[in-house]
């Protein structure tokens, strides 16, 4: 089906969650491009993905006596809790660039969100190359075709140098 991408791997009874996720990504760029505060923005944004975390755990749009369906619950809830940590850090920023941020530990509390953001990012990022990786190895038979090729390679080897040793 040519539409088959925008529901499949949800339920048959939550093949309408793609809409919720592309409202939720129109609302944040419009909130971005659109907001007359930035404190306001962030806040906003932070509550709104802390909503759609809870809606996200009510509904559990993806199927779930699958391992792709646990797979894509994953990847969900944690995209969602790296965008939270990030906008907390956000929040910690606009605070510091305010003045409002004096005390070492408001410092300390900033920089380490620095350091979490990124931390998280690095992982989130791995972890979708990884599972990029092993499925698309899975989907290509690369694990069969490796081996296959070891053993034919060995094979060569084997024959080389028996006819090496016979000369």
């Amino acid at each position: 089906f040519r539409l088959g991408l925008l529901y499949s791997g949800y339920r048959q009874d939550r093949w309408w969650w793609e809409l919720i996720v592309a409202a939720r990504k129109v609302v944040i760029i419009s909130l971005a491009s659109f907001g007359f505060n930035e404190s306001i923005q962030v806040h906003l944004v932070l509550g709104l993905i802390l909503i759609l975390l809870v809606i996200h755990f009510i509904y559990l749009p993806y199927t779930d006596y699958t391992r792709e369906g646990e797979l894509l619950h994953r990847v969900e809830r944690n995209s969602l809790l790296a965008l939270i940590i990030m906008l907390w850090g956000a929040v910690v920023f606009i605070m510091r660039g305010n003045q409002q941020c004096k005390t070492n530990l408001c410092l300390f509390v900033s920089n380490a969100l620095v350091v979490v953001a990124i931390a998280v990012n690095i992982l989130l990022l791995c972890y979708g190359m990884y599972l990029f990786i092993y499925y698309l190895s899975k989907r290509n038979h690369l694990l069969e075709k490796v081996t296959s090729l070891r053993r034919s390679s060995s094979w060569i080897k084997k024959k080389l140098s028996r006819a090496s040793v016979t000369k």
